[in-house]
């Protein structure tokens, strides 16, 4: 199943997320060839796609554009701070803060899309694995899974 990055996504030249930093922004993670969140510039407020994993196989778009697809998914902008929050049930999925042209996320829980990958301001954890204060540049994708 190919997956195209949608043509208004604009990557970040800088992304900050839980505690990692990847410069020339290539995916934040990907699982085969689905890269279940991507995070691009907006005019003021981040861009985000957010994809849900129904099986092995097959995904769903929860989110396109910061809009949600799904009633179970509310999303909050602020334009004061630059920040769009997208939540399920009270659950924070994604919390990320545009700065010109770079990206905070801040807090990232993507268990409730069926993904074992959550994170804080200090660490990101993808199973059993802990990310901290890594920088990458000039990679594919920061976290590569292959199934």
């Amino acid at each position: 199943m190919k997956i195209i990055i949608p043509s208004e996504y604009q990557p970040f030249e800088k992304l900050s997320i839980c505690s990692n930093v990847i410069i020339g922004a290539g995916a934040i993670i990907k699982i085969g060839e689905i890269e279940p969140i991507l995070v691009g510039k907006g005019l003021k407020l981040p861009a985000i796609w957010l994809r849900a994993r129904v099986n092995k196989n097959n995904w769903i778009s929860v989110v396109e554009r910061s809009v949600s697809k799904s009633p179970q998914i509310q999303i909050e902008n602020d334009i004061i701070t630059n920040t769009t929050t997208i939540k399920t049930n009270n659950i924070i999925i994604v919390k990320a803060q545009q700065y010109h042209s770079e990206c905070i996320i801040t807090n990232l829980d993507l268990r409730p899309l069926g993904l074992n990958i959550f994170g804080d301001n200090n660490l990101l954890k993808v199973g059993n694995g802990e990310f901290r204060g890594n920088t990458m540049q000039g990679v594919g994708a920061f976290i590569g899974i292959n199934e």
